[in-house]
């Protein structure tokens, strides 16, 4: 009897550790960790305005659009993998990912670095017209030596969102070049239309004078612009008011007279249009008016002295003053008037003694070509009058043809 309680007792001490093992394994499983995490982390260097799209293992798409801390919408579970990639770079710029992946360790990953830079881009172009060497700069260095006719690439590439400037550093013997599309803000593919074409010159000199008293007046830019208002030479006027500088043979282009204070004189510029010249040209005379003088005759005309943009000139043959001669202009809104022997002004054609001819393009904003066209009277037949130029218009200046 006493041997039998003993197995009893036995068997249920083994029942009991049996119970007391399993519900340990049981309490076990019943703690294991199923909690999910975040993955994120931090991104710098993204240009602005800009976007960055980026993946965690290969979906959860995340854009982002600053500097800064971002944070993927779906968390991972504890023990599982995430990978960070960059599924979209931004414009102009390449972002790349460190610390991306890994397996998710009861901890939201936050230490993620998506570092984006600026990508870099060739300035190049094409040279055409040359007949010597050409030395080229982007941006004021970079020197680049062109010895024929071909495309060109500097050496030193320019980031995404960087401005770059090509000129002309040293010009050909006997030529001269000038750039077009040369500058800009770099975009996100290389610069391939830098044109720069190289002409023989012609030598241009004169003066610049007073418009009132005819005193010269030295130290004064001129500079040789073509339609587009881009600088092909420049030169000063000397102590006696004189200047000369080449420019492309065969090309329009505009001499343009800065504007200078002398004591308690304040100049406007000037500018004198000279077409299609192909040999050298000599005695071109730059006439600077005292800006009271242009805003009392803006007054008188009715125009505005800062923002309209005015033009004048004498319709003049060799003999001198030519009568009966229509000025028109292919911008509707140019006022046209005649100057009259008293010194007053009429819209009314044509000229009369003195033949003068001024006016305004009102407010035109920025520069502006206009047309004129000049159609003398049966009274001048047989007078030499260029009956159509072109007249490069500034606001706030006085513009003329070389030979109306």
């Amino acid at each position: 009897m006493k041997k039998g309680r003993k197995r009893m007792a036995a068997a249920g001490m083994a029942l009991l550790v049996t119970f007391m093992i399993g519900g340990c394994r049981v309490w076990g499983r019943s703690h294991h960790d199923h909690h999910t995490y975040t993955v994120g982390g931090t991104v710098t260097g993204l240009g602005t305005p800009d976007t960055v799209v980026l993946q965690d293992n290969s979906g959860d798409d995340l854009s982002v659009t600053t500097d800064g801390t971002f944070i993927f919408g779906t968390s991972i579970a504890n023990g599982s993998r995430y990978e960070v990639t960059v599924k979209t770079q931004p414009t102009g710029q390449t972002c790349t990912v460190a610390s991306g992946s890994g397996t998710v360790s009861a901890k939201k990953v936050t230490d993620v670095a998506v570092t984006c830079v600026n990508n870099t881009y060739t300035v190049g172009g094409t040279v055409s017209g040359l007949s010597g060497t050409v030395v080229l700069q982007d941006n004021g260095g970079d020197d680049l030596s062109v010895t024929a006719n071909s495309t060109f690439t500097f050496t030193t590439s320019v980031a995404h969102g960087n401005t770059y400037a090509v000129t002309v550093s040293a010009q050909p013997s006997g030529q001269l070049c000038t750039v077009a599309s040369g500058s800009g803000t770099m975009g996100s593919a290389n610069v391939t239309g830098v044109a720069v074409t190289c002409s023989s010159t012609i030598a241009v000199s004169g003066t610049v004078e007073d418009s009132d008293s005819g005193n010269l007046i030295a130290n004064v830019t001129i500079a040789a612009r073509d339609a587009s208002d881009n600088t092909m030479a420049t030169a000063t006027t000397d102590s006696s008011g004189a200047f000369s500088l080449s420019v492309p043979s065969g090309q329009d282009f505009y001499l343009h007279a800065d504007g200078v204070s002398i004591g308690n004189t304040t100049y406007v510029p000037d500018n004198k249009q000279i077409d299609n010249r192909t040999s050298d040209l000599t005695g071109v005379k730059l006439y600077l008016t005292d800006s009271i003088m242009v805003a009392t005759v803006a007054g008188l005309i009715g125009a505005d002295s800062n923002a309209d943009a005015f033009f004048n000139w004498d319709v003049e043959d060799t003999n001198g003053a030519i009568d009966g001669v229509t000025a028109t202009a292919s911008s509707p809104e140019a006022v046209i008037l005649y100057t009259q022997t008293d010194g007053t002004y009429t819209q009314t054609g044509p000229t009369t003694t003195g033949g003068g001819v001024i006016g305004y393009l009102p407010n035109p904003g920025e520069n502006s070509t206009v047309t004129f066209t000049q159609t003398p009277d049966k009274a001048t037949a047989g007078y030499s009058v260029d009956t159509t130029f072109k007249l490069r218009l500034i606001p706030g200046e006085f513009s003329s043809p070389y030979e109306p």
